[in-house]
């Protein structure tokens, strides 16, 4: 019995072994696919200007790209930042200036990150839209209204969407 009991142990250890050397191996790679993504980032924004047609116009293109999913991923942003004043006022009863002293942020963005909050909630598809935060807040009465008047607008906006990213380096967003 001692035999055997040992060898189960010898065998959990093992198992446990390996489980950590997975582990950690699958932090390096995440580690390390976060800093290619960061380098492509980087080469894309540095990369010098050649004045050469095809060149050019294939540069602009990957910036063009790259901008775009930076005002889908800022809208993200101000999103789960707008959930948190709700949360804190919410949750915590906490008033607007008190939110705002506390995350040191001025009243009036906190107050836009309310009205985003709502915007957000009664519309969630206009997060993916590729309008940036202040393009939305600025637009909300005109896109409010265009919601009460066609119904395919609205039905559009109104859509509630979810998430992931997936791929090879889970750079691809997925929207449905």
């Amino acid at each position: 019995e001692q035999d055997l009991l040992l060898k189960q142990l010898v065998k959990i250890e093992s198992e446990s072994e390996e489980r950590e050397k997975k582990e950690k191996k699958k932090e390096a790679t995440d580690k390390s696919q976060r800093e290619s993504r960061f380098d492509n980032a980087k080469e894309v924004c540095t990369t010098e200007v050649v004045a050469i047609e095809a060149q050019l116009i294939n540069q602009f293109n990957h910036l063009e790209s790259f901008i775009s999913n930076l005002d889908v991923l800022g809208c993200f942003a101000r999103k789960k930042q707008a959930e948190v004043v709700v949360t804190m006022r919410e949750n915590l009863g906490l008033r607007i200036d008190a939110i705002s002293q506390k995350l040191a942020i001025d009243v009036k963005f906190t107050q836009r990150l309310f009205t985003f909050s709502a915007l957000i909630s009664a519309y969630p598809a206009l997060v993916i839209s590729g309008y940036s935060f202040e393009t939305l807040l600025t637009f909300k009465k005109p896109i409010e209204k265009l919601a009460t008047e066609d119904e395919n607008f609205r039905c559009l906006i109104e859509r509630q969407i979810t998430y992931d990213f997936e791929g090879e380096d889970d750079d691809t967003m997925l929207f449905r």
